[in-house]
Formats: structure tokens, sequence, C-alpha cells
């Protein structure tokens, strides 16, 4: 019936080439549209499945360089902790040369004032 009706000639009163849309025409730009309609939506429906896979490529580095860093940030802890506890060390060494000299120098001086107050 639908071939029927496509055939069909325009009525007496409708010329061929006025604004009048035939019903072959009509299906045609249905198709088209279905169809541009159907691309469309496929469109965003890939950029969406992108768009997620993107998504979670992003969070799975993100989650390695978070590992990352904090592996790196251990090391620089440990090795931080290992150079102040030498530099403790050395300090404590040279503290304890140090009051080791300031109380030679303080023998020194009590001698010198001794001898200072024997001799007049």
């Amino acid at each position: 019936m639908t071939t029927l009706e496509g055939s069909r000639p325009a009525p007496s009163g409708i010329q061929l080439g006025s604004e009048v849309v035939t019903q072959s025409e009509f299906r045609l730009f249905k198709w088209l549209a279905t169809f541009a309609l159907a691309t469309v939506l496929g469109g965003f429906g890939l950029l969406y499945q992108q768009t997620t896979d993107l998504r979670v490529e992003m969070r799975v580095l993100h989650g390695e360089l978070l590992r990352e860093l904090h592996t790196q940030i251990g090391g620089l802890r440990e090795e931080m902790h290992t150079q102040i506890g030498g530099l403790r060390e050395e300090m404590h060494k040279e503290h304890t040369e140090i009051r080791k000299e300031v109380g030679s120098v303080r023998e020194r001086v009590i001698g010198l004032e001794a001898n200072q107050r024997s001799e007049p």
C-alpha cells in the first residue's frame, strides 16, 4: 500500500513544483533524519566511552604516581634522618671537645691565678 501511495499522481489542485513534499520525499527525509540522529547519538556514546576510559586510566596513573611519591619521600626521609643523625653525633663530639678545652682553660686560669697570688 505504501508503494501505491508513493506512486500516486499528485491531486489535481497541487502542482509538483510547489512547496508540497511528496510522501517518498518525506520518507527519505525521515530516514536521513533517523540516520543523522543515530550517528550523533553514536558519536556521543563513543565520546562518553572514551572519556570514561580516560578517567579510569587517569585514576590508575594517579594511584601509581602517589605510590611512587610516597616511596621516594620515604627514601628521602630515611636519608635525611641518617644525615641528621650523623650531624648530631659530630656536633656532640665537638661539644664534648669544646667542654674539655674550656675545662683545661679554666684549670690553666686557676693555676695562673694561684701562681700570681703566691708570688707577691
